[in-house]
């Protein structure tokens, strides 16, 4: 839906995919909203070992039954120790609290969405989606879906007083010997502190009880290095002088100018960039503002061009209607998601759709940046080249997760500032990579994205169609 509201790692490289400004004459239809839906089912369906039918009614809750888990998480009230997905065998939202007893609701209900019955686009024709399969769709996605709560009471502490003392301290964490960032764990109720080297680990410990005391926490050990990367050339957004590229996200307005452009990766931080679509269409964008803090990685470019509420998803021309947009906050006025969501983002470098599995909505990444020598430094969530920012506990964790043989969660340098997204609606703009070999984009581990409601710091709204003039909206 779309909402009135403002829009309306541990190797770490930039990542990106295409928002769609459309050529001078037009582009080919935008897939149908069930098309989507489908592909997304096919490949939660191969990740986890279920059937289509079942992975269709697992995204209808995850997606389309935001009201029902609310009623939820409500009902846990103060006792919130963390609400996640399980998608094992015996699917369910789980409720994680401190204690026990708490009533809360047994079931969660999705709304059911409402599809129009067109026959399949030429996209979906040539991708195998028939009238059969769009069937299938309308008829498991367009009815209400149940599906069972779960409650645990493994949780000593509650969310919010967790969360509260790890923002507090989120500039002193790299005081912990050997930190290479941190997440809260739904499933459990822990802080995570990730160390890079286990003979650290003892007095790492100290140090995290010293600053976190009777905060539950664990340690793990991961080795993968968050690395900064420049974009490699050739993609939707090229660096004049070099081709060094990023991928565009989603269209956008500025509320305080009327322009439309697009939202991308702040660390694709050029004043001018070429914008090139798949549709054939070229020309050049202009920044406007943008930044890199301990919040978000956030750029706004525009253009004097046609602009419609599209973007692109995977390779291809054909591009996909933006419908709306999910909060990742809790206490957000617009539907929410938990731990355990399925998302997927398209960065062109990679030049194809995947998916991952969300495991924290407010990862602290530490993320460093390799020099023209090869050097590897901590920038935390600061500029290029710029001094430290200590990253807060402000981004989106996303996890690889995928069978032998399928094609899994890719992240490859040049698909920064790329759309996370799903179900049709915007979730993110990708930010980092987490690698357990730096040098290798193929052993990606985690993703990183800046939720989409902090676009709302940069002034700008989702655009979802219009009429635009010179490059602004009318």
């Amino acid at each position: 839906m779309k909402n009135a509201i403002g829009l309306a790692v541990t190797a770490l490289a930039f990542c990106a995919a295409g928002a769609a400004f459309a050529s001078e004459d037009g582009g080919p239809p935008p897939m149908l909203p069930e098309e989507v839906i489908a592909i997304e089912a096919q490949s939660y369906a191969a990740t986890y070992g279920v059937s289509e039918d079942e992975a269709l009614r697992r995204l209808a809750l995850m997606h389309d039954a935001f009201d029902s888990i609310e009623d939820v998480r409500a009902s846990a009230g103060e006792d919130l120790g963390g609400i996640y997905f399980d998608n094992g065998a015996d699917f369910a939202l789980v409720v994680n609290t401190t204690k026990k007893g708490k009533p809360i609701p047994a079931a969660i209900r999705s709304k059911g969405r409402q599809f129009a019955n067109e026959p399949p686009s030429e996209r979906g024709r040539k991708l195998g989606l028939t009238k059969q399969k769009l069937d299938k769709v309308r008829s498991i996605a367009g009815r209400p879906q149940s599906g069972k709560v779960k409650q645990v009471n493994s949780a000593r502490m509650a969310k919010t007083e967790v969360n509260q003392v790890r923002e507090r301290n989120s500039t002193r964490n790299a005081q912990i010997p050997g930190y290479n960032g941190s997440r809260y764990d739904d499933r459990t109720g822990e802080m995570v502190i990730y160390l890079a080297d286990e003979a650290r680990r003892s007095e790492a410990e100290v140090r995290v009880e010293e600053l976190y005391p009777n905060v539950p926490f664990r340690i793990e050990i991961e080795i993968a290095v968050n690395v900064q990367t420049h974009t490699r050339g050739g993609s939707t957004l090229s660096r004049q002088s070099t081709g060094q590229r990023c991928t565009t996200g989603f269209v956008v307005r500025d509320r305080s100018t009327n322009r439309v452009g697009v939202v991308t990766a702040g660390h694709c931080e050029d004043a001018t960039r070429n914008y090139s679509g798949v549709d054939g269409s070229s020309y050049p964008m202009s920044r406007g503002q943008w930044n890199m803090t301990a919040s978000y990685d956030l750029a706004f470019f525009w253009t004097a061009h046609e602009a419609p509420g599209e973007f692109y998803a995977m390779s291809g021309t054909t591009p996909r209607s933006l419908e709306g947009w999910r909060s990742v906050s809790e206490t957000s006025e617009t539907s929410w998601y938990n731990t355990g969501s399925y998302l997927c983002h398209y960065g062109v470098a990679s030049g194809t759709q995947s998916c991952g599995e969300v495991i924290d909505k407010t990862a602290e990444p530490v993320v460093m940046e390799r020099t023209a020598s090869g050097q590897l430094i901590n920038r935390g969530c600061g500029r290029p080249g710029a001094s430290y920012v200590a990253c807060g506990p402000n981004f989106v964790q996303v996890e690889k997760v995928a069978k032998p043989g399928q094609v899994a969660l890719q992240c490859v340098p040049g698909d920064s500032g790329g759309p996370w997204f799903a179900y049709g609606n915007a979730y993110g703009i990708a930010k980092s990579c987490s690698y357990t070999n730096a040098s290798d984009p193929s052993t990606v581990k985690y993703a990183y994205y800046t939720p989409i409601i902090r676009i709302n710091d940069l002034d700008l709204t989702l655009w979802y169609g219009g009429t635009i003039v010179d490059g602004y909206a009318r």
